[in-house]
C-alpha cells in the first residue's frame, strides 16, 4: 500500500514539472504565442483559485461527512443515488472530459513527425497501455492477498469440515435412518462471520473485498488528480473571453467529480478518517494548485509548444485509461452487477441507481460542450 501512495506521488509531481516546463519551451515549435496579457484579468484568475478550491471541498466532504459526522444523517437510499451517479459522471469524464483533448493535443500539426503524420492513435494507444497495467496491478495485489491469505474455505472453517447434505443415523431399534441437514443451505454463523454453502465468504474473503475496494479507490483518485493538474492549468491560463465560461462549467465538473470520488472513500472500511481527510485534501487541492501554477507561467504559456501539448495529451490519455478501467471493472461490473448487496436490493432501488447513474453520465457530457 506505501509503495503504490508512492507512485501516485511521483506521476502526480511528475503530470507538474512536464506542464511546467512546456512554460520554457521554444515558442517557435508553432505559430500560436504565449498569452496576451492585455486579454488578462489577473484579479479573477487569482480569485478563481478559492472559487475551485471551495467547489472542490462541498462536492467531496458532503459524502465523506456521512461516514464520519454522526449528526450529518443521509438516507441511505440517497447514498445509493449519490454512488450510481459518481459512477456515470467518472466513466463520462474519461470518455467527454479526457480521451477527446488527449486526441486534440496528441494529432496537433505543431508536433509533427511521428505524432501529427506518422501515427494518429496514441492517445488510444496511451489509455490502452493504462488499461493493461492497471489490470497487471489488480492481479499481482489481488493474487499477493489471496496467497498471503489463503482463504479457501476448508481452512476457515475452525475445525468445521463440510457437512454433508445427508446423515445416516444409527437408532436404538437397530436401524438405519437417513436425515437431510439443511445447515449449508441456511446461513450460518461460524465465530461471528456469515457463512453459506453459496457465497461463502469468510472473514479474509472480506478483508480480500476490502482492499481491492481500497486499491481501486486508491487508483480512480490518482486518475482524476492527474487530470486535475491539466484542467487546472487550463484555467489558470485562459484569456478572459473562454475565461467565464470555462470556470463555470469547471466548478460543476470538480462538484460532481468530487461527489463521485467522496461516495467511493466512504464506503471503503480501510479508509480511516485520517485516510479520508487526506485523499479529500488532494483533490480540494489539486486543481487549485494548477490554477495557481497556469497563472504564474500565463505571460510565457505557450499552448501550442512542444512540451505543452505532450505533457496534456499524454496525461489525459493515460488518466482517461485509469478512470476507465477502474468506472467499467471496478464500479459498473463489480458494484452493479456481480455484487451481491446490490443483487438483494429492491427493484425499485435498482431501477434508481440505473437512473441516477445514467443521469450522472449526461450531466458530464451536457458539460462538455464547455470545458
Amino acid at each position: 500500500m506505501h509503495s503504490l501512495r508512492l507512485l501516485g506521488l511521483a506521476f502526480l509531481l511528475s503530470s507538474f514539472s512536464l506542464t511546467i516546463y512546456a512554460d520554457a519551451d521554444d515558442a517557435t515549435n508553432c505559430s500560436a504565442s504565449a498569452q496576451a496579457l492585455s486579454s488578462y484579468n489577473l484579479s479573477w484568475h487569482v480569485g478563481s483559485i478559492f472559487i475551485m478550491m471551495g467547489v472542490s471541498f462541498l462536492g467531496i466532504v458532503i459524502p465523506v461527512a456521512t461516514k464520519f459526522v454522526s449528526w450529518f444523517a443521509v438516507s441511505p437510499r440517497l447514498i445509493t443515488c449519490g454512488k450510481s451517479f459518481g459512477v456515470g459522471v467518472i466513466l463520462a469524464t474519461a470518455f467527454i472530459h479526457m480521451l477527446p483533448p488527449a486526441f486534440e493535443k496528441l494529432t496537433s500539426p505543431c508536433l509533427g513527425h511521428p505524432w501529427h503524420e506518422g501515427y494518429d492513435a496514441f492517445p488510444a494507444l496511451f489509455a490502452m497501455l493504462a488499461v493493461l497495467v492497471m489490470h497487471l496491478i489488480e492481479y499481482f495485489a489481488t493474487t499477493y492477498l489471496e496467497s498471503h491469505h489463503g482463504h479457501a474455505p476448508a481452512l476457515h472453517s475452525h475445525h468445521h469440515p463440510d457437512l454433508p447434505v445427508h446423515h445416516h443415523h444409527h437408532l436404538d431399534n437397530g436401524s438405519d435412518t437417513t436425515v437431510n441437514e439443511p445447515a449449508l443451505n441456511e446461513t450460518l454463523y461460524v465465530h461471528g462471520h456469515e457463512a453459506a454453502k453459496e457465497g461463502y465468504q469468510p472473514a479474509d474473503d472480506v478483508s480480500i473485498n476490502d482492499t481491492r475496494r481500497w486499491l481501486s479507490t486508491v487508483l480512480l483518485e490518482l486518475g482524476i488528480l492527474a487530470h486535475s493538474v491539466i484542467i487546472g492549468i487550463t484555467l489558470g491560463v485562459s484569456a478572459q473571453g473562454e475565461f467565464t465560461g470555462l470556470l463555470i462549467a469547471l466548478c460543476f465538473h470538480q462538484f460532481f467529480e468530487g461527489f463521485a470520488l467522496g461516495a467511493r472513500i466512504a464506503e471503503v472500511n480501510l479508509i480511516n478518517l485520517r485516510s479520508a481527510i487526506g485523499m479529500s485534501a488532494f483533490f480540494m487541492l489539486t486543481t487549485p494548485l494548477g490554477t495557481a501554477i497556469g497563472v504564474g507561467i500565463s505571460s510565457t504559456y505557450n499552448p501550442q509548444s512542444s512540451a505543452a501539448l505532450l505533457a496534456q495529451g499524454i496525461f489525459d490519455s493515460l488518466s482517461a485509461g485509469i478512470l476507465i478501467y477502474v468506472s467499467l471493472v471496478n464500479l459498473l461490473a463489480s458494484e452493479m452487477i456481480y455484487d451481491e448487496r446490490f443483487k438483494k436490493m429492491r427493484k425499485s432501488t435498482k431501477i434508481t441507481s440505473f437512473v441516477c447513474m445514467y443521469a450522472g453520465a449526461a450531466v458530464m457530457a451536457i458539460i462538455g460542450l464547455w470545458a
